[in-house]
């Protein structure tokens, strides 16, 4: 099987990345973390993601992001690309920006943060389940 290198991926547009997390609990409840963000005008829940750094590979993107966010760590073999999105962008500086979407399961659940600090932002984190979400 040919995997991707987790280095050194430019990309001639701004790229995000979104990471959907989910876990599967001992009664079998799906659950997703969501982080809540104040960087809107009204606070808003939101899927698990942000910027791909200068010279970072997507996936590797993917995998820091939700681990800054609320402390949970996406096993490389367990994270799968979903879709990608590209969109107008909100920079002056380009026309589209691209979002890249994964897919990914974890199943230890015990570094999960409720609370952490990302840059200048404090995030507020919390499971859903499917029929919460």
């Amino acid at each position: 099987m040919n995997t991707p290198s987790i280095k050194g991926r430019l990309g001639a547009v701004p790229e995000s990345v979104l990471t959907v997390i989910f876990h599967e609990q001992e009664d079998r409840e799906i659950v997703m973390p969501l982080t809540i963000s104040m960087q809107y005008l009204e606070p808003q829940w939101r899927i698990l993601g942000g910027g791909v750094e200068h010279g970072e590979h997507i996936v590797a993107a993917a995998i820091r992001e939700p681990f800054e966010e609320c402390g949970l760590r996406v096993p490389y073999g367990n994270l799968q690309p979903f879709m990608t999105i590209v969109k107008p962008s909100r920079s002056t500086s380009y026309k589209e920006h691209s979002q890249h979407v994964f897919l990914g399961e974890v199943f230890d659940i015990s570094t999960f943060l409720p609370e952490t600090v990302d840059g200048d932002e404090i995030l507020t984190n919390k499971f859903f389940t499917a029929s919460e979400v």
